[in-house]
């Protein structure tokens, strides 16, 4: 899995759905492989998130539970622990 890099001006312009996913990617990465460049981009994405209507970006968080629910009812234990770590990270630099 390869992620494009984005200016900070273009991750400014982008949708927040297409942020939301942007930011599941890069966060995936920089836990699996431990990518610092993945890590930067993820904490730029979770900064703009921070500032995007909570609304929106309060649909993000019930989409990464709900794959967490999935996850677990799946018996996908790696992929579950990720899902957590992704919904603790989401809610303390995006919602929190």
């Amino acid at each position: 899995m390869e992620i494009n890099r984005y200016s900070l001006e273009t991750l400014e312009k982008l949708q927040t759905e297409k942020l939301g996913y942007l930011y599941m990617d890069n966060f995936t990465l920089a836990k699996k492989k431990r990518d610092d460049i993945s890590k930067s981009q993820l904490e730029i994405i979770a900064d703009i998130l921070s500032k995007r209507c909570m609304e929106r970006t309060a649909t993000i968080y019930r989409e990464i539970l709900l794959d967490l629910k999935k996850s677990i009812a799946k018996e996908q234990y790696e992929r579950s622990a990720l899902l957590r770590d992704m919904k603790n990270h989401f809610y303390q630099h995006v919602l929190g």
